[in-house]
């Protein structure tokens, strides 16, 4: 999957500024602060209906809580849809987070209410590497926070390695 869109990050580009709502407040969030001070910074996109999802957040908990990096990486953990497949509401945002143990200042909407609308603003913003026109959940970003430099995608290259992304 080519990234082909000058107007989106590809991997070793630069993230554009924006904002997706916090669960937490309720109020939009500019990820650039959000990651400020940060080493690196991962988006981890889920669904509510999503059963990988469900699966793999306690692993990235588990990596954020390690010692080593603590206070170097920090996740936004990005929900596009509730169980149904439609927009999440701030209720059901704060609900999936404390079912899944994601402190709510690092749970966030995108959804802009259309019929195809998960995901609308982080996609305008960095290219998700698609595979047959689509992209799988959950769904794995990662990027230099001080840069915003996006270093890593799911699938944009069959030699990547979230592990080394991670490092």
């Amino acid at each position: 999957a080519q990234c082909n869109d000058p107007n989106l990050a590809c991997i070793g580009e630069q993230i554009r500024e924006f904002s997706l709502t916090n669960c937490q407040s309720g109020m939009p969030q500019n990820m650039t602060e959000y990651f400020a001070g940060m080493k690196g910074g991962w988006y981890v996109l889920t669904a509510g209906w999503c059963p990988a999802c469900t699966q793999f957040i306690p692993s990235v908990i588990d990596v954020l809580q390690n010692p080593m990096v603590q206070n170097k990486i920090k996740a936004a953990f990005i929900l596009g849809e509730d169980t149904r497949q439609g927009a999440p509401t701030l209720e059901y945002c704060r609900r999936y987070g404390a079912q899944k143990n994601i402190p709510l200042e690092n749970l966030f909407m995108d959804h802009d209410g259309s019929n195809n609308g998960s995901f609308q603003t982080i996609f305008t913003y960095l290219w998700p590497y698609l595979v047959n026109g689509g992209f799988g959940l959950p769904f794995n970003a990662m990027f230099e926070a001080d840069t915003m430099t996006y270093i890593y995608a799911d699938r944009a290259s069959p030699t990547d390695d979230i592990n080394a992304a991670l490092n």
